[in-house]
């Protein structure tokens, strides 16, 4: 059976949706693998279609799926495999750098 849909978020919503995963079982799975996200974060990200290519494959590993190109002229797969500890690195690197950006606003506006 082939689904066609058009945009990351919309593929991962139809898999939880098919596995019959809810979105705080996910998450947890996703913060075991240490994937420091939130479930209102990931809901977001799932709904906005703001998902990296990075975050697409790993939240993909974490339902059991591959990311695969395939070449439509000689059908060789090119699979696409996500390093956890790479991604998870970079991912709760940014988060935890908004964070504080966020937190400078808010002092920098009482002080105002």
């Amino acid at each position: 059976m082939s689904n066609v849909i058009n945009s990351g978020g919309a593929v991962i919503r139809k898999i939880i949706k098919d596995k019959h995963i809810a979105l705080k079982d996910l998450t947890a799975t996703l913060q075991s693998k240490g994937y420091n996200i939130k479930e209102g974060v990931l809901s977001n990200k799932l709904q906005r279609d703001t998902l990296t290519l990075n975050e697409f494959t790993l939240i993909a590993n974490a339902l059991d799926c591959d990311v695969k190109t395939i070449s439509n002229d000689n059908k060789i797969v090119y699979s696409l495999e996500c390093d956890v500890e790479k991604a998870t690195k970079k991912f709760n690197n940014t988060s935890k750098k908004m964070q504080e950006i966020s937190n400078d606003r808010k002092l920098n506006h009482k002080e105002e």
